[in-house]
């Protein structure tokens, strides 16, 4: 029995170690051309460039890929352009992602906390 178990844990040590090589290769991810980012409580692009256009540019910055801003009346066009795939990233809070995740499914990249401020995590 004791050689049978040494046996099967020689064998999983194996794997673990041959797995743990292979997944440690560094994946490349490619976005795409240009992002485009809508925020859910702002509408109108002068509103959007005007408050948050430092944002957009250190995003682009750090993507190193183009963003562009989408702008939208509220959460639930924000919501119908993801599933078109018109929209790729929205900035929405606790309550809008809610709504937006029950017609999209789609999961937050960013999750801010702060006090009094519950947001999905």
């Amino acid at each position: 029995m004791k050689r049978h178990n040494f046996l099967w844990y020689s064998c999983l040590f194996a794997a673990g170690c041959s797995a743990s090589s292979t997944a440690s290769r560094t994946t490349t991810i490619r976005l795409p051309e240009r992002l485009r980012l809508a925020i859910a409580d702002i509408q109108g692009i002068d509103e959007l460039k005007e408050k948050y256009e430092p944002f957009r540019a250190a995003l682009e910055e750090v993507l190193e890929t183009s963003v562009e801003f989408f702008p939208v009346e509220d959460f639930l066009i924000a919501a119908s352009a993801l599933q078109a795939n018109q929209l790729d990233l929205v900035w929405a809070g606790p309550s809008e992602y809610v709504a937006i995740h029950a017609c999209t499914q789609a999961v937050p990249l960013v999750s801010l906390i702060r006090s009094n401020y519950y947001s999905p995590a």
